[in-house]
């Protein structure tokens, strides 16, 4: 055990080295290009803003918030070799708005055997979603099981290795990734992830853990039309900064052991006018030690999470989602849940409109409660793509 910073002394976190050291190749890269070509990139700007009503002070967003919840900037260059790019977000979780840098990365394409290589900040291939910003989902807020096993989106400052193979009729991917540090990102809590509820928890982030590896691999076949995707995902870390803040006011961290490991499958049917269903769906299994007082326990929780969309017009799309899971770092098992449905329209091409609402059940005692609102997409230039490569 041992004292550890406040929040002041952590922004390294959030700014770490291998981050800092790859901004510093992007802008060198940067620099050459627009020396070789006059290709300077294309840049991108969208907006997310949510407006919610809720039931219970205790629900996420928080009751009566009116929020610009993501204002994304994003830049991206495609050369011969690759590609790298930066996103960055200035976004209100809820206590105002803060800069969060999203990716900042570099991806070596074209290598031997139909490898690619990404370096930098970025979100890894973990799961279906891991990489989908809140701008490009197709539903208002994400699931509850991404939330509380990892913090919200996984973000990584390493690298990344990547595989395609062809299949008959479809291809095989595969990924495998080293970081010095991961943590999780989330447009819907207190900081966009970083921890503003507990006083001397204050700006450390959720999910954060030290040295990690991750893999995953998805078999993608088309069938006509329509798609089936089926993908497995798992991560360890050794060193899970687990942190307790007991009421002598002495802060506790240790390094603990993480396991976390999934399925995922997806299924996509539309037509040529962009009409049809969108059916997708992950299993977790959250594998973990944690502190209680001066002893540590180990845990393991289970969570899932499905999600229907359904364009019946052109323009328009109706969807429910429904998660379910049991609460890490709990001595007695506890189970949370959340549900939601939306109704949206395109008002333009680069711009829509969801109404939603959302029943949410926090467990271990919490109140359960509802809220409902509206989401507002926006975006000008060049959209942001999930994967520059597969």
């Amino acid at each position: 055990m041992r004292r550890v910073a406040r929040r002041g002394d952590n922004l390294g976190m959030q700014f770490s080295f291998p981050t800092l050291f790859s901004c510093f190749c992007l802008c060198a890269v940067s620099a050459t290009a627009q020396e070789e070509s006059d290709n300077s990139g294309d840049f991108g700007i969208s907006f997310d803003i949510v407006a919610a009503e809720s039931s219970s002070d205790a629900l996420l967003p928080e009751t009566g918030a009116f929020r610009l919840r993501s204002m994304q900037l994003h830049f991206q260059n495609e050369r011969d070799w690759g590609e790298f790019r930066v996103t960055a977000d200035l976004a209100d979780g809820g206590y105002g708005s803060e800069f969060v840098l999203r990716e900042a990365n570099v991806w070596l394409m074209n290598l031997p055997a139909r490898s690619a290589l990404r370096v930098g900040r970025f979100m890894p291939t973990f799961g279906a979603w891991n990489d989908i910003l809140p701008t490009g989902a197709l539903w208002p807020s994400s699931d509850g099981v991404r939330r509380a096993y990892w913090g919200g989106h996984l973000v990584a400052d390493g690298l990344e290795w990547h595989q395609l193979r062809t299949t008959p009729s479809g291809r095989l991917h595969l990924s495998f990734g080293l970081a010095a540090q991961t943590h999780g990102q989330d447009v819907d809590l207190p900081g966009n992830g970083y921890r503003l509820d507990y006083p001397m928890l204050d700006g450390f982030p959720q999910g954060e853990q030290r040295e990690t590896a991750f893999a995953h691999v998805d078999l993608l076949q088309k069938f006509g039309s329509d798609e089936l995707s089926l993908g497995a995902s798992a991560s360890f870390s050794p060193r899970a900064i687990s942190r307790l803040d007991p009421t002598i006011g002495e802060r506790i961290e240790r390094d603990l052991p993480h396991i976390l490991a999934g399925v995922d499958a997806t299924w996509k049917s539309y037509d040529s006018s962009g009409q049809g269903h969108l059916l997708t769906g992950e299993i977790w299994i959250d594998d973990r030690e944690f502190l209680t007082d001066t002893i540590t326990e180990g845990d393991m929780s289970i969570g899932a999470w499905a999600a229907w969309n359904w364009r019946f017009t052109p323009e328009s799309t109706f969807g429910v989602l429904a998660s379910f899971w049991e609460l890490p770092d709990q001595l007695a098992v506890s189970s949370a849940s959340s549900h939601s449905v939306w109704l949206g329209t395109r008002l333009t091409h680069r711009q829509e409109l969801r109404f939603f609402v959302e029943l949410q059940d926090p467990g271990n005692g919490g109140e359960s409660g509802s809220f409902y609102g509206f989401q507002w997409s926006f975006s000008f230039g060049k959209a942001r793509a999930a994967s520059a490569w597969f």
